[in-house]
Parts: C-alpha cells; structure tokens; sequence
C-alpha cells in the first residue's frame, strides 16, 4: 500500500466516520447543556459520553429494559439539549479548535481506515460491544453467552459503539478508536490552552491553569506533540484501537484539571461555580468507574487526591468541601452499585477476583518488585518526570506554596498510590506467571501518563518564566518547528500507526468468512501457528463470531 492509501478510507469506512463524527457532535451538544457554561468546552463530549453511561446503565441494568429505550432517550435528550444551548447562548466549542482540529486530521483519517488487530480488541472489547448492539441487552442468562472474555465488565466503552452501529445499520467496528483519537484531539486543545497560560509573566502572582484566548497555531501543534509522540505514554495500539486505555487516562486528567478549578473557585469564595465545577468532576469520575472493573482503583485515587489537596490547603473551607462531597461521589457510586447488583443477579460472566489474604503470593514479593523496577529503567521518559512530581507533592505537602502545589499533589499521590494498588493486585489478584512478569505494569500506569503531562508542563512554564523569559530570545523558529513537525510525524510515521497492516492480519481478516460459508455449522477449526502465541487464533475466533 501506498501511503496516500494509508490515509484514505474505503467510501463505506468515510460514511462511518460521519456517524462517529455526529455521535460525537450531539454527545457534545448534551455535554453542554447538562453542564452550561464553564472553561472547558471542548471536553463537553466527555460530559455527553458520563450522560449515556447513566441512562443506558439505569435502563438496561436497573430496569431491565431493552436498550434501544436508552438510545431514544439520548436522542429526545439531544433535542432538549438543542432547545437549552441555543436558548442558554451556551458556547459548544472553545476559541481556535478548528486550527487542532485540521492539524490532527491526517491522524483521524488514518484511525478511520484501519481494521481492528490487536488481541485485547478481539477478545473482549469488541465482542462485548457487538453484544449490546445484537441483543439490545446486557448479558444474561436468557440469552446466548456472550463472547467477550470478561462479560461482567461494566460497559461504558460500548454504548457509544452501540449508537452508531444503529444508526449505521451495522457494526462499526473502529467506533472507539475514531472516539479515542477525537477525543484526544480535543483534550489537545486544551493543553494547548494550558501551554499558553504557563508562558505569561502574570503566573508568577496570579496563577491561572489554562487561558480563555483562542490557541495560536504554534500552541496547538505544540498540544498535539504533547499529548501524542513527547508523552511517553502514547502507544498506538493502546489509542488507536477499542482499548479502554485512553479513556481512563483523560478521564483521569480531566478530572485533576476540573478538581484544580474547582479549588480556585472555593479559595474565592464563588460557591456557585465550585458547585458546577463539582458537578463536572462527578461526571469524569463516573466515566472513570464504568470503563473496566480495575478503573475503580483510578476513581478511589483521583478522589482521596481531591481530598487529600482539600485538608491541606489553608485557602479551602473544608466545610463547603465538604458540602460538595455528595454531589461529587453519589453519581458515580449509585451507576457502580446498580452495574454490580446486575453482575450478581445475572452471572453475567468472568471477572478478577480477589484472593484470601493467607493466598497472597508473598513467597515472591521479592522477585515482583524487582521486575517492576526492571519496568522502571526500561520507562525512564513516563517514570522520571512522575517520580520528579512526587518529590514535588511530598515537599508541597509540608511546605505550601499555593495554587501550584494543589496541581502537584494531585499529580504525585495518583502516581505513589496508584502503583502501590498495582503491586498489590499482583499480590492478591494475578496469577502466578502474570504476577512474576508484572503482567501489563506499564499498560496500567499509560492511566496516568496525561496526568503527568499536565502537570509536567507547570513544571516546565515556571522553568520558563524563570530562566528564559524575558531575555531576547527569538523563538518563532521554536514555533514554526512545532508545526511542521506535527503534520510531518503524522506523514512521516505512518507505517507506525498503520500498525494494522500486517499480512498475517489481513489475511484471516479475508479469508475466515470464507472458511464459515465452507464448513458445516458444527465444524470444529484449530489454529496452529508455532512461531506466534494465542493472538491470531484469537483474531480467527473473532471473526468466526462476526461471521
């Protein structure tokens, strides 16, 4: 394949693509209405995204109702949400998202035209959505079993793949991954907000996160780097495909970010705003906790962090914190509390499960934590910057500075604390051979690679401030790097995010429905492939199943 066919979608891939586009445009749309008007409008499709998880978990999990209820809820609820945001005037995008979103097209172009590929895809989440789509239901026991490894898995990754399959008339396959990437790009933009508020002289005394002005193009550009190839933790075949990862990774940064407004709102005493503020976090945490059964860890984090910055800082009533608590936690906690009354209702399929204490694997404690330092050195560019912000939390909390440290100690103690859980879960959770190869350390802590992101670029806006402004620098050919680069690493790497065009995958990708026509419907097939493991025979399982 060329690579102008690299980019370009097949006709019936562009088609998709619009569905996904428009999924994404009335998410956002009910994001802004049931938020109205704050800072962060272009994570308004993350707030929509919270708002499909409540109304398909309590329709199809608490009342046991078909989904497509929940579908003409969310579309009555666009048109509600159309009649408020015109109404209101509320704004649904920020200034200048059009200049991040034609420097990361090429990106989405790329992620519209591949097929699926990677094992975890093929084995659960991918099933697991073409379940809800097939069935209109959740799984249970009046129905056929579902195929996805982990069915008992909370199903916040599938509902926006079950609206476009809908409305297509047919499984769209790359849903999530088009998500992902939009998603991505939108956050994008609001680093790039924040990259041109840490280079104002004014952070020195009046310390703002983020600017309100549209982005210039060297801003944006630098947002896309920040969030794609300078974040250590932007591995392709995490983002670009059906993978949960991303999600939880943005859910956990946005709701740091909120959680900061939220603080300077409170330190000034505006109760109002500190409320929608509270409001919006409760909706990041949400997502958080609907994404995978592990995503509880990363809620609980993100939480006693909030907490954690709230008794610290002086400028915080912790009365009117308080206050807040409930709207912050009791959406989340009732979605979590139904999904699990339905999993143990319904026995509706595996889950990770957590062994007596006496069984934990203590014998070779030892040997885990060497290998998860091993991990360490191999990650210096995610795990350098992550323990640099812990030192910074630790020094924040005995010795306050201000706003800053608000941003750093929710930062480090997600960091410290979300790695303990990790190290106990291969105690108490993994089996032996996963735990004594630390089975995904490093794909669980790409959760809070944006995270660090955000509060890296602090880091760096104060060295800036302090080193390099201020002195003459001409640094327009700095600016115009950011751009060519964004758009020549999108050309120049495709191949490395075509990662879907491999032989092998193609070839079962054709050849399987050829095989189901073929062969009686009781026919049994073995995949042998001496020089691979499980994963092709994994990928033919799949598409048997699609078949």
């Amino acid at each position: 394949m060329s690579v102008i066919d690299l980019f370009i979608p097949s006709l019936n891939q562009f088609l998709m693509l619009g569905v996904i586009v428009a999924i994404a445009a009335a998410m956002s749309v009910i994001g802004a209405a049931i938020t109205g008007r704050h800072r962060m409008p272009e994570m308004n499709v993350i707030f929509g995204w919270a708002f499909i998880i409540i109304i398909f978990t309590v329709t199809g999990a608490l009342f046991g109702w078909p989904l497509k209820i929940a579908g003409w809820i969310f579309f009555a609820a666009l048109l509600v949400s159309v009649w408020v945001v015109v109404k209101r005037q509320i704004p649904l995008l920020p200034k200048g998202i059009g200049r991040t979103a034609l420097l990361g097209l090429p990106m989405i172009l790329v992620v519209s035209a591949m097929h699926p590929s990677q094992w975890d895809e093929f084995a659960h989440w991918l099933p697991a959505a073409h379940y809800l789509f097939v069935w209109d239901s959740f799984p249970n026991a009046d129905l056929p079993r579902s195929a996805a490894s982990m069915a008992g898995y909370p199903y916040g990754m599938g509902f926006p793949v079950y609206l476009t399959s809908n409305i297509a008339g047919e499984f769209i396959e790359n849903t999530t991954a088009v998500l992902n990437v939009l998603m991505l790009m939108s956050f994008a933009h609001l680093v790039a907000r924040i990259i041109v508020a840490q280079g104002r002289p004014e952070q020195q005394t009046e310390p703002q996160l983020f600017s309100d002005e549209a982005p210039p193009w060297w801003a944006c550009a630098t947002g896309i780097l920040a969030v794609t190839i300078l974040n250590p933790t932007f591995v392709q075949k995490l983002v670009l495909t059906a993978y949960g990862e991303l999600a939880s990774g943005l859910a956990m940064a946005l709701g740091m970010i909120i959680a900061w407004h939220m603080f300077e709102e409170l330190a000034e005493g505006n109760r109002k705003e500190a409320r929608r503020q509270a409001w919006m976090l409760a909706l990041a945490l949400l997502i958080l906790i609907s994404l995978k059964q592990a995503t509880l860890a990363l809620f609980l984090v993100l939480l006693f962090a909030v907490i954690l910055v709230a008794l610290r800082d002086s400028k915080i009533k912790l009365k009117e914190f308080v206050s807040l608590l409930p709207l912050i936690i009791i959406p989340a906690i009732v979605i979590f509390l139904i999904w699990r009354q339905y999993v143990a209702s319904n026995l509706v399929g595996p889950q990770h499960t957590i062994r007596p204490f006496d069984k934990w694997f203590w014998e070779i404690s030892y040997d885990i934590l060497m290998r998860a330092f091993y991990v360490v050195t191999k990650k210096g560019g995610y795990f350098i910057p992550s323990f640099i912000l812990s030192g910074m939390a630790l020094y924040g909390l005995f010795r306050w500075r201000g706003a800053r440290d608000r941003l750093f100690v929710m930062a480090g103690f997600a960091f410290m604390s979300y790695n303990v859980f990790l190290l106990i879960t291969y105690l108490a959770v993994f089996g032996r051979f996963d735990a004594l190869r630390v089975a995904s350390f490093w794909r669980y802590n790409t959760h809070l690679g944006l995270i660090v992101v955000v509060a890296f670029i602090v880091v760096l806006g104060i060295l800036y401030r302090r080193y390099i402004f201020g002195r003459g620098w001409n640094l327009r050919p700095v600016m115009w790097l950011a751009i060519i680069l964004v758009i020549g690493l999108q050309v120049g790497l495709i191949h490395k995010l075509r990662f879907d065009v491999r032989a092998t995958k193609i070839h079962i990708r054709e050849i399987v429905p050829e095989i189901v026509e073929l062969l009686p419907k009781d026919a049994t097939i073995v995949a042998v492939d001496p020089e691979s493991d499980v994963a092709y025979g994994t990928q033919m399982r799949y598409h048997m199943y699609m078949a």
